[in-house]
């Protein structure tokens, strides 16, 4: 596949308030450092945002499969089940 640049929104699909990305922000880094050294399909993170209930991200990726790996990473290795809506690791963020 070729390689692209794309920018997305990635929203967490648990609306509770108390749930703060921006706490988290050395977990997100390290989760994108993680799957970009597994050298598939995100190639490279070129700018991240990270805010209360979502991440604004521009990469250049080859495929999207690690949007999910991101997620699960995040949940099951980092201890951030409880960001995920009703506590399943597929339902932690809706990206646009």
């Amino acid at each position: 596949m070729p390689i692209e640049k794309r920018t997305y929104s990635i929203t967490l699909l648990n609306r509770d308030e108390n749930l703060n990305l921006q706490i988290q922000k050395n977990k997100i880094y390290k989760v994108l450092k993680e799957i970009q050294e597994e050298k598939k399909d995100l190639i490279k993170v070129t700018a991240i945002d990270v805010k209360h209930d979502s991440i604004e991200i521009t990469v250049k990726e080859s495929g999207n499969h690690w949007h999910t790996k991101f997620g699960n990473k995040l949940a099951n290795e980092h201890n951030m089940r409880q960001f995920c809506k009703d506590g399943e690791k597929s339902k932690m963020f809706k990206w646009s």
